[in-house]
């Protein structure tokens, strides 16, 4: 689908949510607290990333209206790291060298990947706060980590989008090769062929102009500009 869009036609919502998962505790002994033992070794992470990206188009029925889908298409990956520890994971330079590879390959952009970086970077410092109020002696096995990534872009095409499309079509049928020498537009002056790679199009009632410059003149009056042969019947 290749509709045209205007740009202000088009939102995008981009969302990092972190879904809280319990950390896993195993319970010292008596003589392993007793021993004098180095410092803990570091908190291993399971990190999961669940990336969805959705597209969806829209077409406004009525200029002040319901919206009604026209398509929508969704894209869903996933990917599971193990071997990684909190204390790199909260910061944010070490945590780009060893998740950037790793969200390029679930096809999140580059310029996204500052953002989810951050996030995650933000939640291992929280999740570390936590693990010192509540571990009360206990070993950590594991902190897992889901992440889901959302991605939503929404387009809507409204009646005047819908009309400058329809008249895109019916032009690109009444396309040209052979025009007459020595032409020009008669809305821009200039000659056919001369410096330019403009199409030209001849109407039904034998006219010839460029293109584009007929399709702007439609999207104000929807008749030829030398005899005001009404066009609007091919389009509407």
């Amino acid at each position: 689908m290749e509709p045209h869009y205007h740009i202000d036609h088009q939102r995008e919502g981009f969302n990092v949510i972190v879904r809280p998962a319990p950390v896993r505790y195993d319970i010292v002994s008596d003589q392993q607290q007793a021993e004098d033992l180095p410092s803990a070794p570091p908190e291993e992470v399971l990190l999961t990333i669940r990336y969805r990206k959705t597209m969806t188009y829209w077409h406004r029925t009525r200029e002040l209206g319901e919206m009604t889908i026209l398509e929508k298409n969704e894209d869903k990956k996933e990917t599971t790291l193990s071997h990684l520890f909190l204390i790199d994971l909260k910061c944010v330079h070490l945590s780009s060298r060893l998740l950037s590879s790793e969200l390029s390959n679930l096809g999140i952009p580059p310029w996204r990947h500052e953002g989810v970086i951050e996030r995650i970077s933000r939640y291992a410092h929280q999740v570390g706060v936590k693990i010192q109020v509540e571990k009360n002696g206990r070993a950590v096995v594991l902190v897992p980590v889901v992440v889901d990534v959302l991605w939503d872009t929404f387009k809507w095409i409204c009646l005047k989008c819908k009309k400058e499309r329809e008249r895109k079509e019916m032009l690109k049928g009444c396309r040209v090769n052979n025009f007459k020498d020595c032409a020009n537009c008669a809305i821009c002056l200039e000659e056919f062929g001369v410096g330019t790679k403009l199409f030209v199009v001849k109407t039904p009632c034998s006219h010839e102009f460029h293109e584009e410059c007929l399709l702007a003149w439609l999207l104000k009056t929807p008749s030829c500009p030398l005899c005001r042969f009404d066009m609007s019947i091919l389009i509407d």
